[in-house]
């Protein structure tokens, strides 16, 4: 698997095995990638996807605590009151929840290998010029 597409979590099949697989498929090649020192494009994929993911994740919270829910309890002692949700969540949901859950912390360690080979090639690179330099040497041309 060479490339993850963009809606991966909700096209075709949404079942946590299957997603799961599709996802350590696409990691193990770009593992294979990072180990070569070969960071474009996997790299920007991989912060694409983990942004997707974080942001779906709290706007699934965010849907959850604005939902209408009605009151369970009141605790006069307190001046507190309990709701209980009046919709579940559906099978659906839950497992993209579940395959949410099991695919940020997967992406972010292999980011986290990436982000350890971006920060040494950004240390370590020097641009030096040569053959046809400019005339004036604060601007210049870059090939």
């Amino acid at each position: 698997m060479k490339h993850l597409e963009e809606d991966w979590l909700t096209r075709g099949l949404i079942d946590y095995e299957y997603k799961k697989y599709v996802l350590l498929a696409y990691l193990q090649e770009v593992k294979k990638q990072f180990e070569q020192v070969r960071l474009y494009p996997h790299l920007s994929d991989l912060v694409f996807h983990y942004q997707n993911l974080c942001t779906l994740r709290q706007n699934q919270e965010l849907l959850q605590e604005n939902f209408p829910k009605e009151i369970s309890r009141a605790d006069f002692e307190k001046l507190s009151l309990e709701y209980k949700k009046i919709a579940q969540d559906d099978s659906i949901m839950q497992e993209m929840e579940e395959i949410i859950f099991f695919a940020l912390p997967q992406i972010k360690q292999v980011l986290e290998e990436g982000k350890s080979i971006h920060d040494y090639v950004e240390e370590n690179l020097e641009i030096s010029p040569v053959g046809i330099t400019p005339l004036r040497e604060d601007e210049g041309y870059l090939f």
